[in-house]
């Protein structure tokens, strides 16, 4: 018995062993397909194709063609008005020429006739129909409105020197207005000053040419219109100056207060000689942007002629344009008589009969 027992147990280890044995030899377990992880078909994160951001063609700031500021044109109804007046030629007439339109036997192209002396110079005497109004008044807008449109003006003063200044306004404002050359006594010495060739100063003049180089910005003008820088303008008095005062300026060692001197007559009597350091440019070129930027804003700036007539009516327009500008007191001549140009003498005088009575605008 004991021995069957022993030999049970034999068995069953031996079969325990062989058990054992197989199992090892058995292919290790496939693990259930879970297939490895082919990491669910996420497509490596390419993106939906957002096309690597072209950021969406807002075509580089190619910032609109504002085309380099060329610095549009300065356009103003003074600039215009100044640039259309002047191209033209200035308006003067003679006593002799007004005095054969009155005469003429034809009311109809009278001119109306405007006298801005001093009253007391007015009642001695004045060119017959000569209606009397100071320079500021003229420009207020009643005065304004009462002149003719249709009608040519003629204005005058004691030796046409602010006349002219007068008479370049009244013409940028649209009147056919004309200043009477040399003044009242170009008609009939009545009273008032005149020129006479004691006068003159002798001082020396300059024969060297003088370029103007620097570029200025345009002043403003002295009103959005001609008619509000005409009143700003004359409702302060008309700016004149003498040759004592210019050359005093010149020579008196401070070189920073020296005013800019432009001369408008023609070349060739430039190059005879001029005012020292004045630069020539003609009245009908000036009053383009381009010409006016060689003005400075910033200082005085002296105009002068041959005897004042022309130089008065640029020496106006300036002033409505915002320059600080004066005309020089009956021209070059007054710095020193050169041969040769035209001025006053008593012998021009037309001597034509004055009216003493006060009349009215109609």
């Amino acid at each position: 018995m004991q021995k069957r027992l022993t030999l049970l147990n034999l068995v069953v280890t031996v079969m325990l062993l062989a058990g054992l044995v197989l199992a090892g030899c058995k292919p290790s377990p496939t693990p259930t397909p879970t297939e490895a992880p082919t990491e669910v078909l996420t497509e490596e994160p390419t993106e939906e194709p957002t096309e690597e951001p072209t950021e969406e063609p807002t075509e580089e700031p190619t910032e609109e063609p504002t085309e380099e500021p060329t610095e549009e044109p300065v356009a103003t109804p003074i600039l215009d008005a100044a640039a259309a007046y002047f191209s033209e030629g200035m308006k003067l007439t003679t006593a002799e020429a007004v005095y054969e339109n009155l005469n003429d036997g034809d009311a109809s192209n009278d001119p109306l006739i405007l006298d801005i002396r001093k009253p007391e110079d007015y009642e001695q005497g004045h060119l017959p129909g000569a209606v009397h109004i100071g320079a500021a008044n003229i420009f207020a807008p009643e005065t304004l409105a009462a002149l003719p449109t249709d009608q040519q003006i003629v204005v005058y003063c004691y030796t046409g020197q602010t006349a002219g200044q007068v008479t370049a306004a009244l013409n940028l404002l649209g009147f056919d207005a004309y200043s009477l050359k040399f003044g009242m006594p170009s008609w009939a010495i009545v009273s008032g000053p005149r020129w006479s060739d004691d006068m003159s100063m002798a001082y020396p003049l300059d024969t060297e040419p003088y370029e103007a180089t620097e570029v200025y910005a345009l002043p403003d003008p002295l009103g959005a219109t001609v008619e509000e820088a005409a009143a700003a303008y004359f409702g302060e008095g008309m700016k004149l100056i003498t040759a004592e005062a210019v050359y005093e300026n010149l020579n008196d060692g401070d070189d920073t207060n020296d005013p800019f001197i432009l001369s408008i007559c023609k070349p060739e009597d430039y190059e005879q000689g001029h005012l020292p350091g004045a630069v020539n440019i003609g009245a009908g070129a000036l009053f383009s942007e381009e010409n006016l930027s060689k003005l400075p804003a910033d200082r005085q700036i002296v105009v002068y002629c041959y005897t004042g007539q022309t130089a008065g009516q640029v020496t106006g327009a300036l002033n409505l344009l915002g320059f600080d500008a004066y005309s020089l007191k009956f021209g070059v001549a007054s710095w020193a008589i050169r041969e040769g140009s035209p001025r006053w003498n008593d012998d021009m005088s037309m001597g034509y009969p004055v009216d003493t009575e006060a009349h009215e605008l109609p």
